[in-house]
């Protein structure tokens, strides 16, 4: 069975439609991975999530498979596409939606329950006919979907923002949307108010770290320019120079830049990933600019052959 990493929106802080931008995409945050015929892991909620409803709803007519959506944090261009998911209105659909544990907020259920409220929306949560499941994980306490093992590791972005580590069929897999570089102030939630920021700072960076090393794919932010990011360091965002820095200290295999800037057009975005990949001096590391409907075909370890990962994405 052919199992697909598809990017359905990789671009950042909120959709955005033009003419320039129809290489790239405009939607934002969502990736879905497909583990078999009757599981798919979708990797945040962001206005791509439309897309990979309408596809589904296409595809499978009779019965849907399990939906399984983790969700990085609640800034609104994650979770902006949940009201307009079709399966969601599916008698027989089935949805587990994921994201950090809190103490202290609201839960994902309550924000979802807003959101998905008539002063926000035309179908009130109570009315959808989908089976709706929530729950609440710890970061590096690893739990399975399948066979799939996924690990929530903390990054450095607004409140409390997870990334998401996927080992499946001998691969490893990442997601790493949003994150500030690990070397200057932490952005989120400290856990413990007593906690020494810089301390912790560099605990979730060694995480990470240990996490990343030799992974298979790995989709980090890399929202900003060297330019932009000097006057927007404290907006929880990367570099693709820093996202090639990290991947190639984690001795990663491919790299796929992400969460684009809106401002930057396929002109732009074609330089950006151009000039990583020119920086780029690891020849076991590859790097792309994530492309909306590009697809990633998953092999097992038997199969896959890094060399060729070129022949294996499309779109």
């Amino acid at each position: 069975m052919v199992n697909n990493l598809i990017f359905w929106g990789v671009r950042g802080s909120f959709p955005i439609a033009s003419p320039d931008l129809i290489k790239y995409g405009g939607n934002t945050s969502c990736i879905s991975l497909q583990i078999d015929e009757d599981t798919i892991i979708v990797f945040d909620a962001g206005s791509g999530l439309k897309n990979l409803g309408d596809t589904m709803a296409r595809q499978y007519k009779n019965k849907l498979p399990e939906i399984h959506i983790l969700i990085s944090h609640f800034m609104w261009d994650h979770i902006m596409g949940i009201p307009f998911f079709r399966p969601l209105y599916k008698n027989r659909g089935r949805i587990n939606i994921y994201s950090a544990y809190r103490e202290d907020h609201f839960s994902l259920k309550e924000i979802f329950a807003v959101q998905h409220s008539r002063d926000y929306f035309h179908v009130d949560f109570i009315e959808l006919p989908a089976v709706l499941n929530f729950y609440s994980i710890k970061a590096y306490h690893p739990f399975r979907i399948k066979n799939a093992i996924i690990t929530p590791v903390v990054l450095n972005h607004a409140d409390i923002t997870y990334g998401y580590i996927v080992d499946f069929k001998g691969q490893r897999i990442a997601y790493v949307c949003d994150t500030a570089p690990f070397h200057t102030q932490f952005l989120g939630t400290l856990p413990n108010p007593k906690f020494n920021e810089m301390k912790y700072l560099n605990y979730i960076r060694e995480k990470l770290f240990d996490e990343l090393f030799r992974a298979d794919i790995v989709y980090f932010d890399a929202h900003f320019t060297y330019d932009e990011y000097k006057d927007k360091h404290h907006w929880g965002h990367a570099t693709p120079d820093y996202a090639l820095k990290v991947c190639q200290e984690c001795e990663v295999y491919n790299l796929f830049l992400g969460h684009h800037a809106p401002e930057h057009n396929d002109e732009k975005m074609d330089e950006i990933v151009k000039i990583t990949q020119e920086k780029n001096q690891d020849q076991y590391l590859k790097v792309f600019g994530a492309r909306e409907k590009m697809t990633v075909k998953i092999s097992s370890s038997e199969e896959k052959q890094q060399d060729n990962m070129k022949q294996q994405v499309n779109g």
